[in-house]
């Protein structure tokens, strides 16, 4: 309720995916895993994903989190061994931010797919992992890139989203099998730039 009023409110929710190497698309991590929440994981300084970092689709991109400099008990500042998704997570609402003072007039989920869009890939030991590992913010591009979304295709990236599918014309239906054929409809919006000869591919490895 906290979080759609938020959401209701204009406000981009921003929250840790967790620490526990957990898949967030099996075992769902709240409040990371609520509607209107952007969640967060942590990566390294090497742009890899951390290894205690949660995971899956559903944790929209990684920040770094690993041995942050950060304020310690007693006056000082500490980095040794001060990880976790709960400093990448502010590290994110600082990029949000930043893009809100570019672009007052834009959404919450148009600031959360800028952060995505113009993200950095992180390193992942094959492309089957890919879409369980999202990318690393890059404050730089977040707030250079779509200052207007009538610029060249260097300047502007879209940002597309899948809403809903059905597969066999059920929402709850899956793929069973490797030669299986079905009808798969798949909604989709852009919140961003204009597509450009948008494709949609299969990755290997993976299944719906």
């Amino acid at each position: 309720a906290v979080v759609d009023y938020a959401y209701a409110k204009g406000a981009l929710v921003v929250a840790a995916s967790g620490n526990f190497s957990i898949n967030n698309d099996q075992t769902p991590h709240f409040p990371a895993n609520l509607k209107g929440v952007l969640s967060v994981g942590a990566s390294t300084s090497q742009d890899s994903a951390a290894g205690f970092s949660h995971y899956g689709v559903s944790v929209k991109v990684y920040a770094p989190g690993v041995n942050i400099l950060t304020t310690q008990l007693g006056a000082g500042y500490v980095s040794n061994s001060v990880s976790g998704t709960s400093f990448s997570a502010p590290i994110t609402a600082g990029v949000a931010a930043l893009v809100w003072a570019m672009h007052p007039g834009w959404t919450p989920d148009q600031v959360a797919m800028q952060i995505r869009a113009t993200a950095d890939n992180l390193k992942v030991p094959s492309a089957a992992y890919a879409p369980y590992f999202h990318k690393r913010v890059n404050a730089y591009r977040a707030v250079n890139l779509n200052k207007t979304f009538d610029g060249s295709a260097i300047t502007t990236l879209p940002g597309v989203e899948l809403t809903s599918f059905t597969i066999n014309g059920k929402t709850t239906d899956t793929l069973k099998g490797r030669d299986q054929t079905a009808t798969i409809q798949l909604r989709l919006k852009n919140l961003l730039a204009p597509t450009r000869s948008l494709k949609i591919a299969s990755i290997d490895g993976q299944s719906l």
